[in-house]
């Protein structure tokens, strides 16, 4: 079989030329040609995510200084070695809620994104609580959680500040591809939320646990777990990308969920994590399946002080942007 990383890197040192019309031509059918297919199409689709958008990223800088130098910013995290659980609203949260009960004062749980809500539902509060999204609909989705949330709350400097006051204890972070990016950035923070939490995590701790971190979804089913934001929504697809399970064989992922993927493997490499997947989802490499386990209870509070003191008040000064005709638009 065609090597994947040969692949990969012959769409990374082709950054432009790769990005334009992509023609193929299959004049016969072998497991091999399918194979490489199949690889080319998901290297591509997540090489093309890297784009982004500039109408995004011009709402992020808005954001961003409004934000700068007003919450206690993430500059100087150590080691604790106790273990995190990064709970995503992947479907299979629904199976995960009486693994994160049972352990719930045996390791710091972050909640990412939507997963917030099924597990107050579920009466699980989590100690931190990450969003990094610069669209404003999150004000919506959570101003009627956030004023009861206990938890912290830590947002990227993107982050809409309507969200941050609405939170009881803000905490802020630099996204990594940001383009005000310091030498404070979370790396590992992209492309999604989750990515954040297990970036979050790894500064502070080489143990981590994986609940609702789908990356993927079976066909004509719900993508999300009940009792979120997504209920209302269309929540089903009808195709996708084929690929590994972590533990079946009918998992599908979309160029988003891939280079999630794709980032949070490549963390794991580099930064030698000992990650336990419990989500039922997408395989990730270097990562341990696991359908359950019991941990030894830990003094959380004395701990998320010593996570706490990893954050402080700012004063940096960024570079001076004229940016006055292109933000006006923006609201």
């Amino acid at each position: 079989k065609i090597d994947y990383k040969a692949i990969e890197k012959f769409y990374y040192e082709r950054v432009i030329t790769s990005s334009f019309l992509n023609l193929t031509l299959k004049t016969y059918n072998h497991p091999l040609i399918e194979d490489a297919k199949q690889k080319f199409n998901e290297i591509k689709l997540a090489k093309l995510r890297g784009w982004g958008s500039v109408e995004d990223e011009l709402k992020g800088i808005k954001n961003h200084q409004q934000n700068k130098n007003k919450y206690p910013l993430l500059i100087k995290p150590k080691k604790i070695n106790k273990p995190f659980c990064i709970v995503a609203n992947g479907k299979s949260l629904e199976k995960n809620i009486e693994f994160i009960k049972k352990n719930k004062d045996s390791f710091f749980i972050v909640s990412v994104g939507t997963a917030i809500k099924p597990l107050l539902k579920a009466n699980i509060e989590s100690d931190f609580h990450i969003e990094q999204e610069r669209t404003d609909t999150l004000i919506d989705a959570l101003q009627n959680v956030l004023k009861d949330y206990n938890g912290y709350f830590i947002g990227a400097s993107v982050v809409n500040n309507k969200i941050f006051q609405m939170a009881k204890n803000p905490l802020m972070y630099i996204r990594e591809g940001f383009s005000l990016e310091n030498e404070y950035k979370l790396i590992g923070s992209s492309p999604i939320v989750g990515n954040s939490g297990i970036a979050f995590a790894s500064l502070f701790t080489n143990e981590i646990y994986l609940c609702g971190m789908d990356l993927g979804f079976r066909l004509n089913q719900k993508k999300h777990a009940k009792g979120s934001f997504c209920d209302d929504k269309e929540d089903k697809e009808t195709q996708g990308i084929k690929i590994e399970g972590n533990f079946s064989d009918d998992i599908y992922t979309d160029s988003m969920l891939l280079s999630s993927k794709q980032n949070l493997e490549k963390l794991i490499k580099i930064l030698d994590l000992k990650v336990y997947n419990l989500s039922d989802g997408a395989l990730i490499e270097g990562s341990t399946p696991l359908k359950d386990r019991l941990l030894p209870k830990i003094d959380k509070e004395s701990y998320i002080k010593q996570i706490l003191n990893s954050f402080e008040k700012t004063n940096f000064s960024y570079p001076k942007l004229n940016l006055c005709k292109v933000l006006k638009p923006i609201k």
